[in-house]
């Protein structure tokens, strides 16, 4: 009767459990992909005083395609902080290796994202804002210097796109 009672108490137990879905984590989404650059977009900031800044985004002209040298590109997120930059097959310049190494991670929250060693795609090292990380597209924000018409530095917000290749 002993056995019986625990018989019938662990198939209460197991047949009353649940599997419960654990969210998988931002990083997780990107290493769980590759990821294609789909669009960029550059914003003007103007100050209007203090440290206020007012945004003006380009407008681009419905037939704007980024070069094929970057669209053919993608990026590899993987364990550890490190990362590859796989150029496609047109190549922005001669001799562009066939895989690019840099160091990437997600921090304050899931809110920051950093990549060092993007100058072969963004001519810069990168410290961003996550804008949106999904399981098919992923944006973010910096901020950057361009020299205007009138060779005078102006601070502009670029917003890189990408989507699941």
């Amino acid at each position: 009767m002993k056995y019986c009672l625990l018989f019938v108490a662990a198939l209460f137990v197991l047949g009353s459990c649940e599997k419960v879905e654990v969210p998988v984590s931002k990083a997780q989404m990107l290493r769980d992909n590759r990821w294609k650059v789909s669009d960029m977009k550059m914003t003007y900031l103007t100050s209007t005083g203090g440290d206020s800044l007012s945004e003006s985004t380009i407008k681009l002209p419905p037939d704007f395609k980024l070069p094929d040298c970057i669209v053919d590109d993608y990026l590899q997120f993987r364990e550890n902080h490190d990362g590859s930059h796989i150029p496609g097959p047109d190549k922005c310049k001669t001799g562009e290796s066939e895989d690019i190494y840099f160091e990437w991670g997600l921090t304050e929250n899931d809110t920051k994202i950093y990549l060092y060693g993007m100058e072969s795609l963004f001519g810069r090292d990168i410290d961003g804002d996550v804008v949106e990380i999904t399981d098919s597209k992923f944006t973010f924000s910096y901020f950057a210097t361009k020299m205007n018409s009138a060779n005078e530095p102006e601070k502009v917000k670029m917003t890189a796109y990408f989507v699941k290749k």
